[in-house]
């Protein structure tokens, strides 16, 4: 049973650590998960200040850096918002995204494996 509070007690102080950043950090997030993700790679990085919205007040330290690090993208500088298109163009738009991050380190772990996958959004996309 303490396990589940433990749980509980995480979920909740991550959303109130989330219900604290810029409303655009949560409308940048692509799921909930997301946002325990960053508030689980935020909380053990003990050089990061509170929190992960304030680039201006930490001139240091450039943020999108560890948000990207967290997350593989930067919710804060992210096209995939609530009011994204829907229908074919938000399939285009999902694809070039995914295309993106398959291409980038943060994905794969070994060079190649994402070879077929790219070339199939490619072949989509109509540039094969």
């Amino acid at each position: 049973m303490s396990k589940v509070l433990n749980s509980q007690n995480q979920l909740a102080a991550g959303a109130e650590w989330l219900a604290c950043q810029h409303v655009n950090l949560s409308l940048g997030l692509r799921s909930a998960f997301d946002g325990l993700r960053l508030y689980d790679y935020w909380i053990n990085e003990p050089t990061l200040p509170e929190y992960c919205d304030q680039d201006e007040e930490e001139p240091d330290i450039d943020l999108s850096v560890h948000r990207i690090n967290a997350l593989g993208y930067d919710p804060l500088n992210s096209t995939f918002t609530h009011n994204a298109p829907i229908g074919a163009s938000a399939v285009m738009s999902t694809l070039v995204e995914a295309e993106v991050l398959l291409d980038s380190v943060a994905f794969v772990s070994v060079e190649g494996d994402t070879d077929d996958i790219l070339l199939k959004i490619k072949s989509i996309k109509g540039e094969i």
